[in-house]
């Protein structure tokens, strides 16, 4: 199994390509969105029959069905528990730098929720997937770094950044989406601005976007010094069959 991520700043673009990119019309069913993996690997080794059931007959990820049958599976906390075991080293410096960034950033239990919901469902896409297919992240480890240290954002933290990229699961491969952060912000004014800072006024929400452009630019960086293959993408390029057919090659 081959892994692809997403990095760029909110507003760039990611989900979007990540959708056209594992449109099952156009991938032919190899590359694969980790929602979509981790139902397919719930489907076929869950313990749980009735979450089995609901895994094998959900028309994909995306239902309302299965996303209300993922949110109770008991398969959830093994998975975890799996995650955590697989990638200690990952966890300690996610919890370390949160623990060190506790006078700055008060969602610390949300942002602790989503690593350890991103572990789960990854753990459970890896043993799903055969070797010829490709999983597709929009929101995946390296985009996590944002989460982790997007609100409070100092330069001084560096080094727990460069601590964060060496331990995470790596990626094959990392689209990194480039928009100029004007785009961002029009887009984000259209579309709607991350929960986390929604409420914020226009100046702060402007000072996070500063903040998220620098960890993203320094996060690409750390990935190339520990080997992972990156690709730029112009996130203001239309989303056309040809371009996705491109990016798909590139991903295989």
């Amino acid at each position: 199994m081959r892994r692809v991520e997403l990095l760029g700043v909110p507003g760039s673009g990611k989900s979007t390509l990540a959708r056209a990119l594992t449109d099952s019309s156009g991938s032919g069913g190899r590359l694969r969105s980790l929602d979509e993996a981790a139902r397919l690997g719930l489907g076929r080794s869950s313990r749980d029959r009735l979450t089995r059931f609901f895994a094998a007959r959900a028309r994909s990820a995306e239902s309302r069905m299965w996303k209300a049958m993922y949110a109770r599976a008991p398969d959830r906390v093994r998975a975890v528990a799996g995650f955590v075991t697989r990638w200690p080293e990952y966890v300690e410096t996610v919890v370390g730098a949160q623990r060190r960034r506790a006078d700055r950033d008060s969602d610390q239990e949300l942002v602790l929720r989503w690593i350890f919901e991103l572990g789960a469902k990854f753990q459970v896409a890896s043993g799903a997937l055969g070797d010829d297919d490709v999983l597709v992240i929009d929101e995946g480890f390296a985009q996590r770094a944002v989460a982790v240290f997007g609100h409070g954002w100092r330069p001084d933290e560096q080094a727990d950044l460069a601590r964060y990229v060496a331990s995470m699961p790596r990626p094959d491969l990392v689209f990194v989406v480039d928009v100029p952060l004007e785009v961002c912000r029009e887009r984000l004014d259209r579309s709607g601005w991350p929960a986390r800072i929604a409420a914020q006024a226009a100046d702060v929400r402007n000072a996070y976007l500063e903040a998220v452009s620098d960890i993203v630019r320094l996060t690409t960086e750390k990935l190339g010094a520990v080997g992972v293959a990156v690709e730029r993408i112009d996130g203001t390029a239309p989303v056309d069959a040809g371009r996705i057919q491109a990016l798909r090659s590139l991903s295989v």
